[in-house]
């Protein structure tokens, strides 16, 4: 089926999907996913069987991994996007690779979404829906339940501009992933009350990322104002106590090896080691999308 933008297709059946990946045990977890759905499913393991049966099927969808042995994603892309057959299917990547200028490249090959690994099927399907929409496919799955994604708060203390760029990137590279990430840097308006912003974000959350560095830690257990504008401490506590114990709080070691007292009881991410950041990534992502937890409690070291 040829697919021809804006224009109303009532099909019978539901789209079919074809994914291009190269790894089998991914592969089957996506088509399962799929599946369930009541989507059509095809696979191919590389990007030359993938264009082969591209041309052939012409699926409603294309799910394209980015990395793979012997032809890349963006060049499975650029040769779909150059056919006058398959031109107008539209495209997914999905990757593990969430630097900036890869996930631009997708999308100026003209891709729909760019989705990075881990990822929750929820986040997947409601990609796939919106795109099938947007190319005006009534016959799809229903709307996923987006109240499963969890919404986080990252909470730090700004520092210097290499720290505050270390937390924007982590914002970002959570949403990327899906994860409804809530960042003052994004929100925080000129005359705004930051304890309210602080408080409203903090009850409306389902985790907070509490960010320690030396600093933060300080300015937490500061007596007076002098270790900071916001207590955090106090915002936190009170925010718990009328969220209830559903709200976590993970705390995010950056740097520094003193513990903030009021997160000495939870798990912990650490990102200390620059040279581990995806690897850690990986790990809180799945914690936060409830596939894994992402490190045992706090040692007594580290309290």
């Amino acid at each position: 089926m040829t697919i021809v933008l804006h224009l109303e297709v009532d099909v019978q059946d539901q789209a079919k999907i074809l994914v291009v990946e190269d790894d089998d045990t991914t592969a089957r977890l996506i088509c399962d996913w799929l599946k369930s759905e009541g989507y059509q499913t095809s696979v191919a393991y590389d990007g030359e069987p993938g264009l082969r049966m591209a041309e052939q099927e012409l699926p409603d969808l294309v799910l394209l991994n980015v990395v793979m042995p012997e032809m890349d994603g963006f060049a499975v892309c650029q040769r779909l996007k150059s056919n006058v057959k398959t031109k107008g299917i539209p495209i997914i990547f999905e990757s593990g690779m969430r630097d900036a200028d890869r996930i631009a490249h997708g999308y100026d090959l003209g891709a729909e979404h760019y989705i990075t690994k881990p990822f929750h099927p929820i986040v997947l399907l409601a990609q796939i829906r919106q795109t099938l929409r947007g190319r005006g496919y009534r016959n799809i799955s229903p709307t996923p339940d987006s109240s499963k994604i969890p919404k986080v708060f990252v909470s730090y203390k700004w520092e210097d501009d290499t720290h505050n760029n270390w937390v924007m990137k982590l914002a970002v590279d959570l949403r990327t992933a899906g994860i409804e990430a809530i960042l003052d840097r994004w929100d925080v308006r000129l005359g705004d009350s930051f304890t309210d912003y602080m408080t409203s974000k903090i009850n409306e959350a389902d985790v907070v990322l509490f960010i320690m560095t030396t600093a933060s830690v300080a300015a937490v257990e500061a007596k007076d104002q002098t270790g900071g504008g916001v207590k955090f401490e106090m915002q936190l506590a009170s925010s718990r106590k009328r969220a209830g114990e559903d709200l976590r709080i993970i705390p995010i070691y950056k740097e520094g090896n003193k513990t903030a007292a009021h997160v000495r009881d939870h798990r912990y991410a650490d990102f200390r080691a620059d040279a581990e950041y995806e690897h850690t990534l990986q790990l809180l992502i799945y914690d936060l999308l409830g596939m894994g937890p992402i490190a045992p409690p706090l040692s007594k070291s580290q309290k």
